[in-house]
Protein backbone atom coordinates (compact mmCIF):
# COMPACT_ATOMS: atom_id res chain seq x y z
CA UNK A 1 0.00 0.00 0.00
CA UNK A 2 1.52 3.62 -0.89
CA UNK A 3 2.40 6.06 1.75
CA UNK A 4 0.24 8.99 1.82
CA UNK A 5 2.20 12.16 2.39
CA UNK A 6 0.36 14.59 5.28
CA UNK A 7 1.40 17.92 5.75
CA UNK A 8 1.02 18.86 8.94
CA UNK A 9 1.64 22.84 10.20
CA UNK A 10 1.79 25.35 12.67
CA UNK A 11 1.85 22.77 15.43
CA UNK A 12 3.46 23.59 18.50
CA UNK A 13 3.83 20.58 20.26
CA UNK A 14 4.86 16.76 19.47
CA UNK A 15 1.74 15.87 20.89
CA UNK A 16 -0.40 18.61 18.74
CA UNK A 17 1.55 17.28 15.73
CA UNK A 18 0.42 13.86 16.54
CA UNK A 19 -3.08 14.60 17.29
CA UNK A 20 -3.35 16.80 14.13
CA UNK A 21 -1.88 14.26 11.37
CA UNK A 22 -3.90 11.49 12.98
CA UNK A 23 -7.56 13.80 12.40
CA UNK A 24 -6.38 14.41 9.11
CA UNK A 25 -5.74 10.68 7.89
CA UNK A 26 -8.95 9.48 9.73
CA UNK A 27 -10.72 12.30 7.66
CA UNK A 28 -9.05 12.03 4.57
CA UNK A 29 -10.34 8.00 4.84
CA UNK A 30 -13.71 9.13 5.61
CA UNK A 31 -13.87 11.81 2.80
CA UNK A 32 -12.17 9.63 0.46
CA UNK A 33 -14.48 6.73 0.72
CA UNK A 34 -17.26 8.86 0.63
CA UNK A 35 -16.58 10.53 -2.68
CA UNK A 36 -15.43 7.44 -3.77
CA UNK A 37 -18.63 6.02 -3.45
CA UNK A 38 -20.75 8.85 -4.49
CA UNK A 39 -18.67 8.36 -8.17
CA UNK A 40 -20.62 6.22 -10.87
CA UNK A 41 -16.63 5.31 -12.00
CA UNK A 42 -14.07 6.55 -9.40
CA UNK A 43 -11.10 7.43 -11.51
CA UNK A 44 -8.92 9.20 -9.85
CA UNK A 45 -6.79 6.52 -7.67
CA UNK A 46 -5.65 6.31 -4.30
CA UNK A 47 -5.27 9.02 -2.16
CA UNK A 48 -1.78 10.59 -2.60
CA UNK A 49 -1.20 14.12 -0.20
CA UNK A 50 -2.84 15.16 2.51
CA UNK A 51 -3.29 19.26 3.53
CA UNK A 52 -5.23 21.58 5.43
CA UNK A 53 -5.28 25.35 3.26
CA UNK A 54 -5.34 28.66 4.36
CA UNK A 55 -9.80 28.06 5.29
CA UNK A 56 -8.90 25.47 7.17
CA UNK A 57 -10.36 23.51 4.82
CA UNK A 58 -9.06 19.45 4.74
CA UNK A 59 -7.65 18.95 0.76
CA UNK A 60 -6.52 15.32 -0.73
CA UNK A 61 -5.09 14.91 -3.63
CA UNK A 62 -5.48 11.94 -5.85
CA UNK A 63 -2.94 9.55 -7.51
CA UNK A 64 -4.64 11.34 -10.59
CA UNK A 65 -2.87 14.39 -9.41
CA UNK A 66 -6.47 16.08 -9.16
CA UNK A 67 -7.51 17.22 -5.97
CA UNK A 68 -10.42 18.67 -3.81
CA UNK A 69 -11.35 20.76 -0.67
CA UNK A 70 -13.47 18.68 1.60
CA UNK A 71 -15.48 20.96 4.10
CA UNK A 72 -15.84 19.23 7.85
CA UNK A 73 -19.23 18.07 6.65
CA UNK A 74 -17.45 15.84 4.13
CA UNK A 75 -18.77 18.28 1.02
CA UNK A 76 -15.84 18.46 -1.76
CA UNK A 77 -15.27 21.15 -4.34
CA UNK A 78 -12.41 21.52 -6.25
Amino acid sequence: MKEIHIVVKNTKTIADYNDTKRYMYQKSQEFYEAHKKACVGWNEGSISKVWIDDQKNLCIEYESGNWWHYSEQGEWWQ
